[in-house]
């Protein structure tokens, strides 16, 4: 009965070893892949001063909220081809009279999924091709939320800017699926008519309106006189827009 029992602990020892390096190996693997998932995590402890510099293409994700020095710029983008994820974390300025909650020139960057506030300047500010989407760009200095040519911005909640909700400083882009309001200036402004705009709601921007207005304009009138492109329907005030 002892020899059995122990020739059956010697067949059966390098099975049990096998499954354990097997077992070892999954796991050191599942492990790697979530550590190098091809994108760069953004939080407060990686950033220990203003701006957080990008200098390469890639894709980028914030891990905790953001408390931006007051005057500074948040996230400055030098590469073209850039995804930031705020990933619901928010970039919060500290007042001022400057600083860009992210700022930049370059083509093809994208902005999704959380919220940019009280920067002394423009919530979000970007340049070609670029692509703003599911953001709250709130109660910043200057404008809410710019973008240069052939350019997205869809699904955003832009309120209580200082200056313009959505400004369109190019051309040949849309401006669809947003809520614009109370603004001090423009809701939405297009820099031509090359650019369109559709299912929009702007409410309570007081455009270039006198005091004690009650039907300031919303959209900043075309250039030149010229007729702006409405893709669906646009609500200024509760009415379709003019």
């Amino acid at each position: 009965m002892f020899l059995f029992r122990s020739q059956t602990r010697r067949r059966f020892a390098p099975v049990a070893a096998s499954v354990l390096i097997i077992v070892s190996g999954v796991l050191t693997y599942t492990s790697g892949a979530f550590a190098v998932d091809g994108v760069i995590d953004i939080d407060s402890a990686v950033v220990t001063s203003f701006p957080y510099s990008i200098t390469a293409s890639g894709s980028y994700r914030l891990t905790s909220n953001l408390m931006v020095t007051s005057g500074a710029d948040g996230i400055d983008i030098s590469a073209d081809n850039v995804t930031i994820d705020l990933n619901g974390f928010a970039i919060t300025g500290s007042g001022g009279s400057a600083g860009n909650g992210i700022a930049s020139t370059n083509n093809q960057v994208t902005v999704r999924n959380g919220t940019v506030t009280a920067m002394g300047g423009n919530g979000i500010s970007l340049g070609a091709n670029a692509t703003v989407a599911d953001v709250h760009a709130v109660s910043n200095g200057i404008d809410g939320i710019v973008v240069g040519n052939s350019s997205l911005v869809t699904h955003c909640t832009v309120s209580g800017n200082a200056e313009i909700g959505i400004s369109v400083t190019g051309s040949g882009s849309v401006v669809i699926e947003n809520s614009v309001y109370d603004n001090a200036g423009y809701g939405l402004q297009l820099n031509d008519i090359s650019s369109s705009f559709g299912d929009n709601v702007f409410l309570g921007n007081k455009g270039n309106a006198t005091i004690g207005s009650l039907s300031p304009t919303q959209v900043a009138p075309p250039p030149n006189g010229s007729i702006q492109v409405q893709l669906g329907s646009n609500l200024c005030n509760g009415v379709s827009c003019p």
